[in-house]
């Protein structure tokens, strides 16, 4: 989405600016919360990534989205474990843990159970991804917009 937009990555900030754990309540938390609110009260968009576990990271999420005032999107990755291993090993983190380690991870259907959350399926290519979250978030805008305008500025 470029210049405007924030990526609020929870494995940079948990990993390796805290180098913390995924444990519940642990400090990552308060701080995705505080990166988001920041950089959405100074007007730009904000993606918040990771895997980001509802028992642990749901609370924050739903108020994260309640005090928005702007449109929100909300979207979860609905793939197997074995589609997630698989993904992972293209990546250039794909050493930095194992499958053994992603299975205690890993929780299937892990949704925020808030309106219009958008599901992602497997065969969801990355630009089809891409393309399904910006309509979301165009669908939204135009919810939010003023007769006089057209949503997302280009």
């Amino acid at each position: 989405m470029g210049r405007g937009t924030a990526l609020v990555e929870q494995d940079y900030l948990r990993r390796k600016l805290l180098w913390e754990k995924d444990t519940p309540g642990a400090l990552n938390i308060s701080l995705i919360d505080a990166v988001a609110r920041h950089v959405l009260d100074a007007g730009y968009d904000a993606v918040v990534e990771g895997i980001l576990h509802e028992p642990r990271y749901g609370d924050m999420l739903r108020a994260l989205v309640a005090h928005h005032a702007g449109s929100t999107v909300v979207a979860y990755l609905d793939v197997s474990f074995e589609e997630t291993v698989r993904r992972h090993a293209g990546r250039p983190q794909a050493t930095e843990f194992t499958p053994e380690q992603m299975a205690t991870w890993w929780a299937p259907d892990d949704r925020l159970g808030l309106d219009g959350e958008v599901v992602i399926g497997p065969r969801s290519t990355a630009s089809q991804t891409a393309d399904l979250l910006v309509t979301a978030l165009d669908d939204t805008c135009s919810a939010y917009a003023s007769p006089q305008t057209t949503g997302r500025e280009p």
